[in-house]
C-alpha cells in the first residue's frame, strides 16, 4: 500500500507498507532507482547498510519490533528487529516496510497536528533515522529491569533454577540490540563524512545513537560480570558445603575407628573383660571429640563465610 505522507513546498514523503513486486518496480521506474537496491528493500533479512548513487541515497536500517515484547522466545535479529528501507532522491523520501510501525505513525501525527514538517529532504531523512534509533530505548529499559530482577536472584540465599539460562538469553537479546545500533552508527558516520554542510545536525544524531549504543554496551558488560559473579558464588557455596562435610568427617573418622576396633569382639581383648572398659572408651571418645573441636575452632573452620552484610 502506497501513502503520500507529506507533500508540501515541493518536498514529498511516500510511504510503502508491505508493497508487492509490481508496486516497487513502478516506483523504481518512476524515480530511476537501481533494481538491485529495490531487491534489497524486499529482503526481510538484510542487515543495515548505506549506498550512494548519482541520483539517490539508499539506506537500510533495522528497528526494534514491538511485537518481540510479547514473544518470550525471541532472540535473533529477524525475531527482535524489522527492516526499513529509505530512498532519498531529489526532493522525495521513500520509506518501505512490511508492517505498521508506531514510530512512523508518531512522525506523521507530529507533523500533521503539532509541529510544522521539515523543509528539506536531509532534515526529513534525519528525523526518520533518529526515530529508528530511539525504538531501542524501550527494549533496553525492559532488559535493565529484567537484569535487576536476575541480579537479586543471584545474590539470594536460595538456589534459583534456570538462572544461567535466563542470563544467557538476556545477553543474546541485548547483544542483538548492540549489534544493530553499532551498524546504524556506522551508517551515520558515513552520512557525516559525506555531508559537511549538515555536520552539526548529523553530530546531534550521532550523539543520540551513541547514547543508546552505550546503554546496550554497558548492559552487556553488566550481564557478563553477573555471569562471573554467579559462577563464583556457586563455587563458593559448593566449597562451603564441602567444608561442612569435612568438619563432620574430622569428628567422626577417629570415633568410627575406635568403635570399629572394639566392635570386632575378639576373645582376647583385655579391655572387654575390664570393669572400666566401657567408661574408658567413652572417656577416650569424648576426649578425642573435645580435642578435635578445639583444634577445628582454632583453625577457624567453624565460622561461616556466608555471614550476611548488615
Amino acid at each position: 500500500m502506497q501513502t503520500i505522507v507529506l507533500d508540501k513546498d515541493g518536498l514529498q514523503w511516500i510511504d510503502f507498507l508491505n508493497p508487492n513486486k509490481k508496486e516497487l518496480e513502478a516506483a523504481a521506474l518512476r524515480f530511476s532507482l537501481p533494481k538491485a537496491v529495490v531487491r534489497d528493500a524486499m529482503d526481510p533479512t538484510h542487515l543495515p547498510k548505506i549506498e550512494t548513487f548519482d541520483r539517490a541515497d539508499f539506506i537500510l536500517l533495522r528497528h526494534f519490533d514491538l511485537k518481540a515484547l510479547t514473544d518470550p522466545e525471541a532472540d535473533t535479529i529477524t525475531e527482535l528487529t524489522r527492516k526499513i528501507a529509505i530512498f532519498a532522491t531529489g526532493n522525495v523520501l521513500i520509506t518501505i516496510h512490511r508492517t505498521q510501525q508506531p514510530f512512523l505513525e508518531k512522525l506523521k501525527l507530529k507533523w500533521t497536528t503539532m509541529e510544522p514538517p521539515p523543509t528539506s529532504l536531509a532534515d526529513l531523512k534525519m528525523e526518520v533515522i533518529r526515530e529508528v534509533v530511539l525504538t531501542y530505548d524501550l527494549p533496553l529499559r525492559t532488559a535493565d529491569d529484567h537484569f535487576g530482577h536476575l541480579e537479586n536472584k543471584v545474590f539470594s540465599t536460595k538456589v534459583e533454577p534456570g538462572l544461567i539460562e535466563d542470563l544467557y538469553f538476556l545477553k543474546l537479546q541485548v547483544g542483538v540490540y548492540r549489534r544493530m545500533l553499532r551498524q546504524n552508527m556506522d551508517i551515520i558516520f558515513t552520512l557525516q563524512s559525506a555531508s559537511k554542510e549538515r555536520a552539526s545536525q548529523i553530530q546531534d544524531l550521532r550523539e543520540e545513537v551513541q547514547r543508546v549504543y552505550q546503554h546496550a554496551d554497558q548492559l552487556v558488560e553488566d550481564i557478563n560480570h553477573l555471569f562471573g559473579t554467579h559462577i563464583s558464588l556457586a563455587s563458593h557455596r559448593t566449597n562451603e558445603t564441602m567444608r561442612l562435610l569435612t568438619v563432620f568427617s574430622v569428628f567422626f573418622l577417629p570415633l568410627t575407628f575406635l568403635v570399629g576396633v572394639y566392635g570386632m569382639n575378639f576373645k582376647y581383648m583385655p579391655e572387654l573383660e575390664s570393669r572400666w572398659g566401657y567408661p574408658a572408651i567413652w572417656a577416650v571418645m569424648l576426649g578425642t571429640s573435645a580435642a578435635i573441636f578445639a583444634w577445628v575452632r582454632k583453625k577457624g573452620w567453624l565460622v561461616s563465610t556466608n555471614t550476611p552484610r548488615k
